[in-house]
């Protein structure tokens, strides 16, 4: 992307990973980078963008030896700095939970208390500009420490962190979508994947998946607003029915929506589905002509006894009493359970006569049938792998 900046070039249409399976830019790193592109002129390639296909993922890491190749010096020399801070909170076995306020809100250590940015700011994974200023300790110290972190490494595949860890659940993670987005003011069309790369370390405690919820949710607080967006894809993106809502209705022109695989977020107290979403998006996006879905999922903060520590279930999408068309089943859309008690639909496109009318968004409840559109000879009972769907769903790009 630099040397795009450097070059001055006009780029009308920016594909970054859209279609490359294993491929992706950690959102972390485009919020730590994105200002040094921004001082090289990113100003005027961000103008000409007018369609943008991009796959980000979760936190990645990149190791000791390879902050300063992925960052630069001083950008990568800042990072050791902050990773160190948070490994110390990882050996002092501090937990840390992001508040529910607003994006830029701060972490807390659920074992103190609640504390102001002020009290805290010394502390790792608050994200503040001091922390690539402190002093780390003398280099023989950093040494000893660094081998510590690398036999402390909790993460069964090279490069991945526990879904638990400071790094993944840091502010820094989530705002760079929209930052980048605020720079690409003329986008017609807005292709946005997740690639989930975290391990799971949390069953006891349910899924951290949902605080990724902030990507999504940070477009719509820093006020990212298309005038001139068509077309929407989201694909392995998590969350809240809210903003999924409140970001459609603010785009002016939107007109073609796609989500394909996307998670919302089921909050404990707040009764929401995909239903009840979908309808209220309908209704407040007066230029909404058509609306495709696929393998749409709930996942839960609580751990369930049924779920392997998620609470996690898929969206049917047939209406009460209304059966299988036979172009479904030939596009493997839906399917009969086994049992023959139960129908499944998980795949379905809605066309403006069907948008308009909200009884189409009255659901049936989800049955023993599980299935993703990928593998069509898949049937999975409920609650048996649901922990590996999560990981595979989000995990694919398609």
């Amino acid at each position: 992307m630099m040397a795009i900046v450097r070059s001055g070039s006009i780029v009308p249409n920016l594909n970054i990973y859209g279609n490359t399976i294993g491929c992706s830019v950690p959102s972390y790193d485009i919020c730590v980078l994105l200002p040094g592109l921004v001082d090289a002129g990113f100003e005027a390639v961000g103008m000409s963008v007018e369609s943008l296909t991009l796959s980000f993922s979760t936190r990645v890491d990149h190791g000791w030896n390879g902050w300063l190749q992925a960052y630069g010096v001083e950008v990568g020399e800042a990072e050791r700095v902050r990773q160190r801070q948070q490994w110390q909170a990882i050996f002092d076995e501090e937990e840390y939970v992001m508040s529910d306020e607003e994006d830029g809100a701060a972490e807390q250590d659920v074992n103190s208390g609640d504390e102001s940015d002020d009290q805290r700011e010394e502390e790792p994974g608050e994200g503040s500009e001091e922390e690539g200023d402190c002093d780390d300790g003398d280099d023989e110290d950093d040494a000893e420490f660094d081998k510590a972190i690398e036999r402390g490494k909790g993460s069964e595949i090279r490069g991945r962190y526990g879904d638990n860890y400071a790094q993944v659940l840091c502010r820094d993670n989530f705002p760079g979508i929209a930052k980048l987005l605020l720079h690409m003011p003329n986008l017609q069309s807005l292709d946005l994947h997740m690639y989930q790369t975290l391990q799971y370390e949390s069953y006891g405690g349910g899924s951290m998946l949902h605080n990724y919820t902030r990507v999504f949710g940070a477009l719509v607080k820093q006020g990212v607003v298309l005038p001139q967006l068509r077309r929407l894809v989201l694909r392995g993106i998590c969350v809240h029915g809210q903003d999924l809502v409140r970001f459609a209705e603010q785009q002016p022109q939107l007109e073609d929506v796609e989500l394909r695989q996307v998670f919302l977020e089921v909050q404990p107290g707040i009764v929401t589905d995909w239903g009840h979403v979908l309808k209220d998006m309908a209704a407040k996006s007066s230029r909404l002509a058509r609306l495709y879905l696929s393998d749409l999922c709930h996942l839960g903060r609580s751990p369930s006894p049924t779920a392997i520590g998620w609470s996690f279930y898929q969206a049917n999408l047939l209406c009460p009493g209304e059966s299988l068309r036979e172009e479904w089943i030939t596009q493997e859309w839906g399917s009969e359970c086994a049992c023959g008690k139960d129908t499944m639909l998980w795949t379905r496109e809605l066309s403006l006569h069907e948008i308009r009318d909200p009884r189409r968004f009255d659901f049936a409840k989800a049955g023993k049938l599980m299935h993703c559109s990928e593998t069509p000879s898949s049937r999975l009972d409920i609650g048996v792998r649901h922990a590996e769907m999560v990981r595979d769903i989000c995990g694919r790009a398609y």
